[in-house]
This record gives structure tokens, C-alpha cells and sequence, in this order.
């Protein structure tokens, strides 16, 4: 789970056009809910980005951000496992090799 709070810190760092240094992140595990609350904040002690604001501005609402970012993460998973099946199909079943290996041996 922390890679997903990862993942959507630096989902929102790029879509938002922003620097690691103007964002924190943090995040919870329910074990027993099988959830994770992640939270993106500014790091701004006036707050001067309004974060939200930002959001809506760039994709016109938060839930238009949270599907955006789902996409993103599914979209990469699923390249990831055709790149690991085709990977898969085009790996040798097994290993030959036409190289000689020789050793000399010398005492004195």
C-alpha cells in the first residue's frame, strides 16, 4: 500500500505541474477494512497553492483527478503485464550456449 500513496503523490506532482518540494504525503493502513487513506498536502505553512483549487482548475474536478489517476495506474499495470507476457513467449525455454570454457594450468 505505500506504493500506491506513492503513486498518487507523484501522480499529482506531475499532473499538476509541481515540484516534490511543494508536496507531502502521507498514508494509513486498515488492515481490517482493506482500505489505505492517503493524504497529499502542501508543503506551504501559509497554504498559498490551494491544492484543491489547483485541482479543479487543471482537470475540472477532484473525482475527473481520482479517475484520471486510476486510469494512469491501471493503464501502466496493464502494459506491464503484456510487456511481462511478451517477454514471457519470447524467452528461451532452455538455456545453450556454444561457448568453450578452457582452463591452463601452470606449476612451477
Amino acid at each position: 500500500m505505500p506504493h500506491f500513496a506513492h503513486l498518487l503523490y507523484s501522480f499529482t506532482l506531475y499532473r499538476l505541474g509541481l515540484k516534490s518540494k511543494d508536496l507531502l504525503y502521507n498514508y494509513e493502513i486498515d488492515k481490517q477494512g482493506n482500505k489505505v487513506a492517503v493524504a497529499v498536502i502542501e508543503n506551504n505553512p501559509y497554504g498559498s497553492l490551494d491544492l484543491i483549487k489547483h485541482i479543479v482548475s487543471v482537470t475540472g474536478n477532484v473525482i475527473s483527478f481520482v479517475r484520471e489517476f486510476l486510469e494512469s495506474v491501471v493503464g501502466s499495470l496493464e502494459k506491464h503485464e503484456k510487456d511481462l507476457e511478451r517477454y514471457a513467449r519470447s524467452a528461451p525455454t532452455h538455456a545453450s550456449s556454444n561457448l568453450v570454457s578452457s582452463w591452463i594450468i601452470t606449476t612451477s
